[in-house]
């Protein structure tokens, strides 16, 4: 709706000074010279929604397809186009103002239906005074309406009228790279000789700013185009559980564009009381420590319970709308899937995120509560203790550029129960910094104790509370469970972990801090170990990063920088392949289809076949399939599991020939590893049979063959 508003008719008159500030933030045009005593006011407004969601790669947003809805989903530090319909030709005389307030955020100015015209009045009034002062909630952005004016900056709200029609103007609007993420509402102020038009309407105005991977005064910047797919655009994934023995894949549906994982993201930031300055609301890191905590709070979001619970679970987006539904914590059983909805979460909000499985870093979970207070038998323990030593973790890691950090931390950030923590510190166990130091814990029932371990790994302290900044716990979340990890602590900030009380640590005696101690000492270089080089220094590519056609080869290269050359490994590749409905929705998983490669040549390849025959029944009218494939390689002599990137890969609609009749995988080994006794395995999903077994023949040739180095 529109309202005109004349200065003398109102009761609640601003001072002149008041519309002064108004005038001079509202340039008049210098490229309209009609002029007419005729008032303006704004008729219509549209956000050109697929045109902006295109250029912002929001579109696949539940929100934006929704025409009931009428929401923009921007990416901040980067310029959407609006189109303001007016009742007349835009003139010289014309200032034009947007007004942006967060819609859950800041408090304005309420009014009855009597009384609307003042009530809106008054909130540009105290908008356009507080924004003066740099308020973070409420932003008064003049458009700038002349011929020689850019956006330039991206730090800084902006907007500049481009084009000039008989009855509209088109607005570019930027907001700025480090405003709040959020819900914000538009509101138009137009003033000719102090006739004030306004345009204010809730259900037509509201844009949701998130973070921006593209714009490089955003601190979740990626360079890499294909990472920004990967990362943040991607909504399916993996997460890998098991053991040594029995590597498992769970697939994931993160769902990242339904409407309801942004609405819990929403909700997280506006309930919780732990960000008190309303820039960190701006603050990937900030904002990521909120939702993981918010996330990982027991019986508040989820629940522990039998291993039946989360059988059903492999939507991370049902998951959440699940719990918006029933407004009550949702059952789960395993990490994996406190992982996914916080893989979820993140990427709705345009951070990009990451699953990653530990393996190593959990060899501690069971160890340390295999022993019992009383238990007599310590042969027995230490044999539990190795037979332990082969179960993954997983938990997640966000990409951002932390200004509080130096070049080498910035990047890669842990986040699990604690955090974000540097990656990049956590591999080189950095914590002679005097911003942080390496702390171990264990975790008994949700309650932590903390163990310092000096730089030499030859002695542990314990610690009675932890000082300075809780960065990261990584450790599992299973209630009445006791876990094995690492934190990363940093300065100015209070722990809010519990910890255990003296009887329930007296209750385990010397006996139990003895061998704690023991096996510290033997394994305190496990982070380095696992999260160290090898795992961010191993990377898998999908070649061609492109769209493909049934029949086609699709390359997987391994590529590794590793010191060590001595190991022998296990690679592994994996392919799903899932039909997909013409509106781009997951249906469900049509084939699984995998080959495993022991000590395979360096230079060897292998191909990897799935007959056409096993898509045909599920093939959709003017649908297509994606295909996901996995690789990773598993170090027999440590237990080291390492898995990095994989790519989605999307079959257009099936227009498929006679000679079109199989999916076709190839792999070759760049690896400076042997590799030998290859075997492919066709799966059925859901089922752990093996259908078709077949032996490949492999090139035998070897590194230097190739010509390889490094």
């Amino acid at each position: 709706m529109s309202l005109s508003l004349r200065r003398p008719t109102l009761t609640n008159v601003p001072s002149p000074t008041d519309y002064d500030l108004l005038r001079d933030a509202v340039p008049i045009s210098k490229f309209v010279n009609e002029d007419t005593d005729v008032p303006l006011s704004v008729s219509s407004l549209n956000f050109n929604i697929e045109r902006n969601g295109l250029q912002h790669r929001t579109y696949n947003y539940a929100f934006m397809k929704d025409p009931e809805k009428h929401v923009l989903i921007v990416r901040r530090g980067q310029p959407f186009r609006i189109t303001v319909g007016l009742s007349r030709k835009f003139c010289q005389r014309d200032y034009i103002t947007l007004l942006f307030y967060n819609k859950d955020l800041c408090n304005t100015t309420k009014g009855t239906e009597s009384d609307g015209s003042t009530s809106m009045y008054q909130r540009v009034k105290v908008v356009t005074l507080r924004s003066t002062f740099g308020s973070k909630t409420k932003i008064v952005v003049p458009v700038i309406a002349t011929s020689h004016y850019s956006i330039k900056s991206t730090s800084k709200w902006d907007a500049v009228c481009d084009f000039v029609g008989n009855d509209s103007i088109q607005v570019l609007v930027q907001a700025a790279d480090d405003c709040i993420v959020g819900r914000w509402h538009m509101s138009i102020c137009i003033e000719q000789d102090g006739v004030i038009s306004w345009f204010h309407d809730p259900k037509k105005t509201t844009i949701y700013v998130i973070f921006n991977y593209a714009c490089r005064g955003d601190e979740v910047y990626l360079e890499n185009p294909t990472e920004r797919v990967e990362y943040v655009d991607e909504t399916l994934g993996m997460v890998f559980v098991g053991c040594q023995h029995h590597v498992m894949v769970n697939f994931w549906s993160f769902g990242q564009f339904d409407s309801s994982v942004l609405e819990l993201a929403m909700k997280i930031m506006l309930t919780t009381d732990q960000i008190l300055d309303m820039a960190d609301r701006g603050r990937p890191t900030k904002v990521a420590q909120i939702i993981a905590n918010a996330v990982l709070e027991t019986d508040k979001f989820f629940k522990n319970g039998n291993k039946h619970a989360e059988d059903s679970w492999s939507s991370a987006s049902r998951v959440i709308s699940e719990y918006m539904r029933k407004k009550k914590p949702i059952v789960y059983y395993e990490q994996r899937t406190i992982v996914a909805v916080l893989t979820s979460i993140f990427r709705s909000l345009g951070i990009p995120a990451r699953p990653v499985s530990g393996y190593n870093l959990a060899t501690g979970v069971f160890s340390i509560i295999s022993f019992q207070p009383g238990q007599q038998n310590k042969s027995d323990q230490q044999e539990f203790l190795v037979e332990d030593l082969k179960v993954f973790f997983p938990w997640v890691e966000i990409f951002v550029l932390r200004k509080d950090l130096g070049d080498v931390q910035r990047g890669w950030q842990a986040v699990s129960g604690g955090g974000p923590a540097s990656v990049a510190a956590i591999q080189e166990c950095d914590y002679v910094m005097d911003y942080k130091t390496l702390v171990f814990c264990n975790q008994l029932n949700n309650t932590f104790t903390y163990f310092h371990v000096n730089k030499q790994f030859d002695s542990i302290v314990p610690l009675n509370e932890v000082p300075g900044r809780l960065g990261a716990i990584i450790t599992t979340k299973k209630a009445g469970v006791g876990a094995f990890g690492f934190v990363i602590i940093e300065k100015n900030y209070r722990s809010t972990h519990e910890h255990l009380n003296d009887a329930y640590k007296n209750g385990f005696g010397t006996e139990y801090r003895r061998i704690l101690e023991a096996h510290v000492t033997t394994h305190a270089t496990v982070a380095n170990k696992f999260v160290g080089k090898k795992l961010h220094n191993l990377s898998f590519q999908l070649t061609p990063i492109r769209s493909i056609l049934l029949g086609e080869a699709i390359p997987i290269n391994l590529y590794a920088v590793t010191s060590d050359q001595t190991k022998e490994w296990e690679a592994y590749a994996t392919v799903y392949v899932f039909s997909v409905s013409p509106e781009g929705k997951l249906l469900k998983k049509v084939k699984q289809a995998s080959m495993k490669l022991l000590q395979m040549v360096e230079g060897g390849s292998g191909k990897l076949t799935v007959p056409y025959s096993e898509y045909s029944s599920k093939l959709q009218i003017n649908g297509m399939f994606k295909v996901i494939a996995v690789v990773w390689v598993t170090g027999m002599s440590e237990g080291y599991f390492l898995v990095d990137e994989f790519f989605i890969i999307s079959i257009p609609p099936p227009q498929l020939l006679v000679s079109q009749n199989a999916l076709t995988v190839s792999l070759t080994n760049t690896l400076p590893i042997p590799m030998k006794n290859v075997s492919v395995m066709l799966y059925e999903l859901g089922d752990s049979t093996p259908n078709v077994k077949l032996k490949i023949p492999m090139l035998v040739k070897t590194y230097r063959e190739m010509g390889g180095h490094g």
